[in-house]
């Protein structure tokens, strides 16, 4: 069955489509990827958070990929990240500056040894071969997926005296349209996730998402929250400094608008001539009630009323999200896939 709903929508689960075909490597794309802990056990403390944290970025170095913002929960974690595109030409000596990232030292001089004896050898055809191998694990979802998540299981198996696989079955993979409206909606119902599982108040607090690296070390953040925002990368500092309270106030906008949502839902947020009253779980004081206009140029298809806090299927559980016209494309892709005759 393929849903299309107004505005933001998901292509339903008709069939597994084989993530070779979804991502063939030849054009830019954002996933949102969601994997979960094998029998959902909450085994992901802080010492193996931040462990966590130091391989994804490792393998960000050698693979091209780049998350955009990410959360870390105790049995489970969300990515959205950006794949670019393939380059058509790797050079050898950018192949061995990536591997230095993923790879012990004892392990890249023998790879430097034998890379060193091909040429030496003249033989370009079998260093090419060799090379791809490396090539191959580089701009690809699958291959980002399955070497970060093994590395980690590696590392948390011999710390924790833990044998077998860590992971429940295969990740969730939604393709995300790679437009600021899509990738903002994503991004906020990423970054709220630990204030939807009632962990913190304050999301940018809760130092296992990408907001709080935001917030606390600027640095790169910066760049992917201006590829979120659609900004310049390049802009002014007064004008970086600027994203990040939009992109708060945005995100203070969601949940002040969820606990009106709760309160209405329950009949407490009116007063006694039924008007509706602003308060909720938190002080009519607090920063969250505090006026803060959400800053988006985008339709009411895109404002935050329209993200609840709430889980999310078309978020999750779907496999394209984006504007009508991205999932009428994927709608005929994902025919042809079908029918291609």
């Amino acid at each position: 069955m393929l849903d299309f709903g107004s505005g933001f929508s998901r292509i339903a689960h008709v069939m597994r489509i084989p993530r070779y075909w979804i991502k063939r490597g030849d054009t830019d794309q954002v996933f949102h990827v969601i994997s979960r802990i094998a029998g959902r056990e909450y085994l992901l403390n802080d010492e193996a958070k931040q462990a966590f944290l130091t391989i994804l970025r490792q393998h960000e170095q050698f693979s091209g990929c780049e998350v955009l913002t990410f959360c870390l929960m105790d049995n489970h974690f969300h990515l959205l990240l950006r794949v670019p595109e393939r380059p058509k030409v790797i050079p050898a000596e950018d192949v061995l500056a990536r591997l230095q990232h993923v790879t012990s030292s004892a392990r890249m001089n023998q790879i430097r040894s034998i890379v060193e004896e091909l040429g030496r050898l003249q033989d370009g055809t079998a260093l090419e071969e060799y090379l791809n191998g490396f090539r191959r694990r580089m701009f690809d979802l699958s291959f980002f997926m399955k070497d970060m998540k093994q590395r980690f299981t590696q590392w948390y198996n011999s710390n924790f005296e833990r044998k077998g696989t860590l992971w429940e079955s295969r990740y969730k993979s939604v393709v995300v349209e790679n437009s600021p409206p899509a990738l903002k909606k994503v991004a906020s119902y990423i970054d709220l996730n630990p204030v939807r599982a009632q962990i913190t108040e304050t999301p940018e607090l809760y130092p296992w998402n990408g907001l709080y690296q935001l917030v606390k070390k600027r640095g790169s953040s910066l760049d992917r929250l201006a590829r979120i925002l659609g900004e310049d990368s390049g802009a002014a500092k007064s004008s970086r400094a600027l994203w990040i309270r939009t992109y708060l106030d945005h995100l203070y906008a969601i949940i002040r608008e969820d606990a009106l949502r709760r309160e209405l839902e329950a009949g407490q947020a009116v007063d006694r001539r039924g008007k509706p009253r602003n308060t909720g779980r938190m002080n009519s004081d607090h920063k969250y009630f505090q006026k803060a206009e959400d800053s988006s140029s985008d339709s009411d298809t895109f404002s935050s009323q329209s993200l609840s806090m709430r889980r999310n299927a078309r978020l999750s559980d779907g496999i394209v999200f984006g504007s009508r016209a991205f999932l009428m494309d994927w709608k005929n892709r994902i025919a042809r896939f079908i029918n291609p005759l």
